[in-house]
């Protein structure tokens, strides 16, 4: 149960402790239980950008709005849709149409920020 890629970055005389301490954290673990983590998905969540010295809330994405951003064939339009889209979630009152207007490097510097917080969010790059 133990991922060896992990394994392979700890020093040789500490691997059969960190592995030991893995193994325990991973059976100490509770099931996956499907409704609290989509109970979860809908808390607001806040980032500091420091670029813009302004903390930002947004919400994370669904698989299924992940899966129609995938669908944007344009880059641009993709991060400008995905920036709406986390933002707009968490207050209503912020529009595509006000995200459009954003300066690209605020915009970039709200999205990356975020992305940095959860990486797993990141759109495609092609």
């Amino acid at each position: 149960m133990v991922d060896e890629k992990v394994l392979d970055a700890v020093p040789e005389k500490l691997r059969k402790t960190v592995k030991k301490h893995l193994a325990e954290e991973a059976e100490a673990a509770a099931l996956f239980d499907i409704d609290e983590f989509i109970i979860g998905a809908e808390k607001v969540r806040e980032v500091y950008v420091r670029e813009i010295n302004r903390r930002v809330q947004y919400k994370k994405l669904t698989v299924a709005e992940g899966r129609e951003l995938f669908k944007i064939a344009d880059k641009d339009e993709r991060s400008a849709q995905h920036l709406f889209l986390l933002l707009h979630k968490a207050n209503p009152n912020i529009t595509r149409e006000k995200i459009d207007k954003l300066n690209d490097d605020e915009a970039a510097a709200i999205l990356s920020a975020i992305l940095r917080e959860h990486i797993f969010l990141r759109t495609p790059t092609a």
